[in-house]
């Protein structure tokens, strides 16, 4: 901790502050980058409340990457563990779990995790990572924007609209591995239409002729504009089957879904609302042992008005409510919930060089009730493209159906009961953070963070007769601290980028928050030569990641490690027309396999080429 605390203040000390006075200051701010997670306007990440880190559409084009989590693995902060060849868990400032509902994932704004677990399967999502144009990573609690789950932070896909060109998409790999994708777009004076398809199918690391993966994709978007304002519709549909542990000679789960949405959003001014269905249906099975079915839906609405009571002044709205209905095979009787709330956020430009954000959620949920969520920003311009940033703020998490609701095995030896006296766990987050332009090329961000976790859930276990019971408690609060150090550099074809993080946190189980490494240090290097080829390298160097097992004599947690390791990709691709663009790439280049998650497979090396023709 001290290290990341002297070298923060080395940056704003030792680096040449005359760099930035070398270029003009309009031409400097002109290349920050933007972000739009936070307001429907373009906003300057030296403006930004919190910690905010982009993946462009040129970064996705280049990247030979064939999954979303594969580019997220790479980003500031991010923590990825893969339990199998084709899903992976993602968090964030050392909270991540098996579900992955400590943070959330949104398609254009609009969360996609369904209410059983709280959990983000990408798989599930109805888009591929052609359908992108840009990934924006927003690092710390976000409920009083985003709600529950917006936990540890957030992950926002934003989807490509037209006009864009039409595009096919090859992606086979070796061991088995078929990727298609085919989207077509068109834009005629005021109406725009996209739509793409995507079929896979990918092996498992451990036995390639095992699936760990088959999935069909349909996704489209028609765009109408009405004069003064703009109608909008969506939808998509991803169905198929996943199988989690997929290890030769050892069972693993199998799960059959379709997962479905359709979104209508109307702009007008500053007015936006936004009405939207999702659709979860899966069949889970587990040998003869366990065997299940769900059925969600989730039916949403929301209404923002964007007001600008002074040039320096911004202020938004809202109000928001959540209709979900769920049953399964292990429920009695069908359970619905509502959940309201009304939030808004206020941001003003107190003085030349000091902006204040400040917001708030109240919102009901019917088994935990009422609760009220603020949020504080000061940010302090030090020179154009410089600014130093204080941020607290809390965030919440609803407990999901599984953990209210579902008896799962009841007639076995083993029995896990839903407790409906859970309470919502909170964070309570604060961090200073310090970024800089320099100049249009070179960039350095540095930020320090506390997080205290209250009422974080965790399983009791009991033994009546020859019956295990297992029930959901808030059992704990927790300290966290961390650090994170980022730096990129452009400089004719030459892309460099580097980020360290550091998180120390209170050992609790991996049923909890999973295992989280202490440090972990990402690197990425392209060249993109004016002959069209490029060549690119990605790099992460993890350290020992702890969880612990239950002793199945003596009940008493012992402490476990998974062993560091050195993950990297290598991307050769080549441009020889305008319209066409191939590239080869090794994952896991140095075959350093290894677990990311105790009772995952072994992760290995694999290869994958791509061909992308525009027409």
């Amino acid at each position: 901790m001290r290290f990341l605390l002297w070298l923060s203040l080395a940056s704003l000390i030792l680096v040449p502050w005359s760099a930035a006075e070398e270029a003009p200051e309009i031409r400097l701010l002109e290349t920050i980058p933007q972000a739009f997670s936070y307001s429907r306007m373009p906003l300057p990440l030296t403006e930004a409340p919190y910690a905010i880190s982009i993946i462009d559409r040129e970064d996705i084009e280049l990247s030979g990457a064939a999954e979303i989590f594969e580019l997220l693995r790479f980003s500031p902060g991010v923590t990825i563990f893969q339990a199998g060849a084709a899903e992976a868990s993602v968090g964030m400032r050392g909270v991540n779990g098996l579900h992955a509902n400590n943070i959330l994932v949104l398609l254009d704004g609009r969360p996609v995790y369904n209410d059983f677990a709280g959990d983000n399967l990408f798989s599930y999502l109805p888009v591929s990572l052609e359908d992108l144009e840009r990934i924006e990573i927003v690092r710390g609690p976000q409920s009083v924007i985003y709600g529950a789950n917006a936990y540890s932070g957030v992950v926002n896909l934003i989807t490509r609209k037209p006009p864009t060109s039409s595009s096919l998409t090859l992606k086979p790999g070796i061991p088995y591995r078929h990727q298609y994708y085919l989207a077509l777009s068109s834009e005629r004076q005021e109406t725009g239409v996209y739509v793409s398809g995507a079929w896979d199918e990918v092996g498992s690391f451990a036995d390639h002729e095992d699936r760990a993966r088959r999935m069909k994709k349909l996704y489209t978007y028609l765009r109408r504009d009405l004069g003064p304002g703009s109608l909008t519709l969506s939808a998509g549909a991803a169905q198929g089957a996943l199988a989690y542990f997929a290890i030769p000679n050892r069972s693993h789960t199998n799960r059959d879904g379709l997962s479905s949405f359709v979104r209508l959003q109307y702009q007008r001014g500053g007015l936006e609302t936004e009405a939207s269905w999702q659709n979860f249906e899966e069949d889970i099975s587990y040998q003869d042992f366990f065997r299940n079915w769900l059925n969600i839906d989730h039916f949403d609405l929301t209404i923002k008005k964007h007001l600008r009571p002074s040039p320096s002044q911004r202020l938004m709205l809202a109000g928001a409510c959540r209709y979900s209905t769920y049953s399964s095979g292990y429920t009695p009787k069908r359970h619905t919930q509502l959940i309201y709330s009304l939030f808004g956020e206020y941001q003003a430009r107190i003085q030349k060089r000091l902006i204040l954000w400040t917001g708030a959620r109240v919102r009901h949920h019917p088994v935990t009730g009422d609760k009220v969520f603020p949020r504080l920003s000061l940010i302090y311009l030090l020179n154009p493209g410089r600014s130093l940033r204080f941020s607290a703020g809390t965030a919440y998490k609803d407990p999901t159906y599984i953990e209210l609701y579902e008896d799962l095995w009841p007639r076995s030896w083993i029995h896990e009961m839903g407790n409906r006296r859970l309470r919502s766990e909170r964070l309570n987050s604060y961090e200073i953070a310090y970024q800089a332009w320099f100049s249009p090329q070179f960039y350095l961000g540095t930020s320090l963070f506390y997080n205290r976790y209250q009422d974080v859930l965790g399983p009791v276990v009991t033994k009546e007769g020859g019956t295990l019971l297992i029930r959901r408690e808030n059992l704990l609060d927790l300290d966290q601290y961390g650090g994170e150090i980022e730096a990129s550099l452009r400089t004719g074809p030459w892309t460099l980028r580097l980020n360290y993080q550091y998180v120390w946190g209170e050992r609790v189980t991996e049923t909890i928050f999973g295992p989280v490494p202490r440090h972990q240090v990402k690197g990425q290097i392209r060249y993109l030569a004016p002959e069209g080829w490029w060549f690119e390298m990605r790099a992460h160097l993890q350290d020992t990641s702890h969880y612990s097992v239950r002793d199945r004599r003596s009940g008493v947690y012992l402490w476990r490690g998974l062993s560091p390791y050195f993950w990297a990709d290598i991307v050769l691709g080549y441009q020889p027309r305008r319209n066409l663009k191939v590239s080869l790439t090794i994952h896991n280049l140095f075959h350093d396999t290894h677990k990311e998650y105790p009772s995952g497979e072994k992760i290995g090396t694999w290869f994958g080429a791509k061909i992308d023709y525009r027409f």
